[in-house]
């Protein structure tokens, strides 16, 4: 029971006593098994984190390994998991954690994941669960983070109407279903602004080539054929900025931008997102969208130590807007954005 107390911290043991125990597990080179307690029907003090950590594009990878840094630093177990897209397999690795009789959770998935009925009864068997999403989602049993996108969005508007473009372009895929909410906030933004929708505000992308079985595809070929399909040469480029959503994307434009002969951002404003480490280093520096990675890694910590320890708490939901980094690539001056 002595020992016990030593290692669990879960009643009064003197200091005298406690350092016996302790240099005795040392000579015998002593640890507790966490798993072991947790059979017991305690807790296994392990926190699994579902993550998209293939992840050449967003750059949200420093997000899942962050969190899992810190985790570590509080004394937890970590494991790791890659996120799949597919409900089923999802529920294939919620299931083998399950088994393993984790206290914690920290979940990147879609709105429409959180609300499927398989994926939901898994969470409901997990004493802490923190999900990282874009939308909200109702009656879900844990706390979430909202990472929404849309904030930089509307950000990116009200600096095209500040500096007088009249004729922007979304450079976008509408076949993936996420994207749909950031093009409806760009439109009303701008429509808002008195910047009148054109044919050529949305330059339709393919869907991406990138999936979990082949992540490192090269896309910017995707890029430059969207872009020569919908302005072949005999057609101006009649728009004065492009918004893609992806920085590497907003580069390729760039370049293809130049082979026509115009200048960026004299003649056509360049806006990327996600903000990757190339960005600033681009000439010119390119625009794009902060995911304020940090904070989210810092919040979601937060919330899974704090239901750790007070499983009985409400729960939680918390919102972080991406914001605009200015850069000379949007044109104009930055206006106080970052």
């Amino acid at each position: 029971m002595t020992v016990s107390r030593v290692f669990s911290g879960g009643g009064p043991v003197s200091e005298a006593t406690r350092q016996k125990v302790l240099a005795a597990a040392e000579s015998l080179a002593y640890r507790p098994n966490a798993l072991a307690s947790g059979l017991r029907g305690g807790r296994t003090r392990s926190v699994a984190i579902v993550w998209p950590f293939v992840d050449p594009w967003t750059g949200d990878t420093e997000i899942g390994l962050w969190v899992m840094q810190r985790l570590q630093t509080q004394g937890l177990v970590t494991y790791q998991a890659q996120h799949w897209p597919a409900a089923s397999r999802m529920c294939s690795v919620l299931d083998n954690l399950i088994h393993r009789r984790v206290d914690g959770l920290v979940l990147f998935a879609t709105p429409e994941q959180l609300g499927h009925n398989s994926i939901r009864r898994r969470l409901q068997r997990i004493r802490a669960v923190t999900a990282v999403t874009y939308a909200p989602v109702d009656d879900f049993p844990g706390d979430q983070v909202i990472h929404d996108r849309n904030g930089a969005v509307v950000e990116v508007a009200d600096h095209l109407a500040a500096i007088g473009r009249k004729r922007p372009a979304m450079m976008i895929s509408l076949e993936v279903r996420s994207n749909h909410s950031k093009r409806e906030a760009f439109l009303e933004a701008c429509r808002r602004r008195n910047i009148a929708d054109h044919p050529h505000s949305l330059i339709e992308m393919p869907p991406p080539l990138v999936t979990v079985e082949d992540p490192f595809s090269s896309d910017a070929d995707r890029y430059q054929q969207t872009l020569e399909n919908h302005f072949p040469p005999a057609r101006p480029v009649d728009v004065d900025a492009i918004f893609t959503f992806n920085d590497t994307g907003a580069m390729v434009t760039s370049r293809w931008l130049e082979q026509r002969g115009l200048r960026v951002p004299d003649d056509v404003a360049v806006i990327g997102f996600n903000d990757t480490d190339a960005a600033a280093l681009w000439n010119p520096p390119l625009a794009s969208g902060d995911r304020r990675r940090k904070e989210v890694a810092h919040l979601v910590e937060q919330f899974v130590m704090e239901r750790l320890s007070r499983p009985e708490l409400p729960l939680r939901q918390q919102t972080l807007s991406m914001r605009f980094i200015w850069r000379a690539s949007a044109g104009g001056r930055g206006n106080g954005l970052r």
